[in-house]
């Protein structure tokens, strides 16, 4: 009888098996249509992305140039169309404007309404004419803008610093937020007799009730910032190393900008309001007395034209507000 030789077991069974499939696959017409794939795939450029995942990988992609220029279109077209909205929106503006004034002076002239009381807009745009082309408002203007622009900065300085302090200390602000709470809630313009009491009918009683006004709405808005800034984002800047300067100028003040720009545009008005108040209570000079000598001799087209101007004041003021957020908030996403 003849023996029959063991089957190979093993490693060398599995080597050889595999041996003997590449060798059974070679000359296959599966691996000669591979073979042939293989060479007439095209050599992609030198610019061009790797194919995403879940596409065949012979398909080239777009090149950099292409996605490059669909880009400057598209942010062409968002230019566009911020364009357009902001025109849109001047539009509806001017229109309204223009309609209330159109209004107001047909119902003074049907006499619908008093005109001793209510003026006329004709009659307050020739007010303005005559002071502004006789200069004899801009010595009012020049004291009443330099009270402003005082209070605004010494109230808005005084805020961010006190405001920054008490945020970073929790028992600082558990201490002191309460008080100025109490304080914000006294309404801040029945101090205007005590602080001409105080400090005289000179420039520095408005000034200083200017401060008052403007440092608790700056105060609020940086104490709020401060404290709603994300902590994981504060405890990976440290773990990176960054010290408490750094950790400043790069995390708590750049998250907190919204909410301080914020409430400087609106403070702005407030340290006007504070100005003109205590020019209105005491003063010879400012736009607030030129308001008020109006109102002494009963000529409310004065007081409306004196009215005109502060809204002026206050819309210059604000539009150069806007410039300097969009330039200090240009790391935002639009």
């Amino acid at each position: 009888m003849s023996r029959v030789s063991p089957e190979p077991s093993g490693r060398g069974a599995l080597s050889g098996g595999a041996t003997g499939a590449t060798d059974r696959s070679e000359g296959s017409p599966a691996s000669e249509l591979q073979s042939q794939a293989a060479t007439a795939r095209p050599e992609l450029p030198h610019n061009a992305r790797p194919a995403p995942t879940g596409v065949a990988s012979n398909v080239p992609a777009l090149p950099d140039a292409d996605a490059e220029e669909r880009g400057s279109t598209l942010y062409s077209g968002v230019g566009r169309e911020r364009k357009l909205r902001r025109w849109v929106v001047l539009t509806i503006q001017a229109a309204m404007v223009t309609g209330f004034l159109a209004l107001w002076e047909w119902l003074v002239s049907a006499r619908m309404v008093d005109r001793f009381f209510f003026s006329q807009p004709s009659a307050i745009g020739q007010t303005l004419w005559s002071w502004f082309s006789s200069g004899s408002v801009y010595p009012h203007i020049g004291i009443t803008l330099l009270e402003t622009l005082l209070g605004f900065f010494g109230g808005t300085l005084l805020g961010l610093v006190i405001g920054f302090i008490l945020a970073r200390s929790e028992t600082l602000g558990d201490i002191f937020e309460p008080l100025l709470a109490l304080l914000n809630g006294m309404p801040r313009v029945v101090l205007a007799p005590l602080i001409i009491l105080w400090f005289g009918l000179g420039i520095a009683s408005k000034v200083a009730l200017s401060v008052i006004v403007v440092f608790l709405i700056v105060f609020y808005a940086v104490y709020t910032g401060i404290r709603e800034v994300d902590q994981n984002l504060v405890a990976n800047a440290r773990v990176l190393g960054a010290n408490g300067g750094q950790l400043t100028r790069h995390v708590l003040l750049p998250s907190a900008l919204t909410w301080i720009f914020s409430s400087l545009r609106v403070s702005v008005g407030f340290a006007l309001v504070g100005a003109v108040v205590a020019e209105y209570l005491g003063s010879n000079q400012g736009v607030g007395f030129l308001i008020a000598n109006a109102q002494s001799f009963f000529q409310s087209t004065g007081v409306f034209a004196g009215l005109v101007v502060l809204m002026l004041m206050v819309g210059v003021i604000n539009l150069l507000l806007r410039t300097i957020e969009r330039r200090f908030s240009v790391w935002k996403l639009s």
